[in-house]
């Protein structure tokens, strides 16, 4: 979660840290510390390999996001 939210506030220009807050309500009990994706068995039996890499994919989804909002204002001011 913290390298998601540090390529996403990144690329909007900003530090995540000083807009992040942890809320303990929302932890799981059971919570895995460490997570890592490996998409070498796609490839292996698809051919499959990602195209887009994690930075761009994070500014893409912010870009989204920022238009999204963009679009709802303009909306809302008319």
């Amino acid at each position: 979660v913290e390298e998601f939210l540090d390529a996403a506030f990144r690329h909007a220009g900003l530090d995540w840290r000083n807009h992040y807050r942890h809320d303990p309500r929302f932890d799981r009990p059971t919570e895995i510390s460490n997570l890592v994706g490996d998409s070498s068995k796609s490839k292996r039996m698809f051919g499959w390999s990602p195209q887009i890499g994690f930075e761009s994919l994070v500014g893409m989804m912010v870009d989204s996001d920022i238009g999204a909002f963009r679009a709802k204002r303009l909306l809302a001011s008319r």
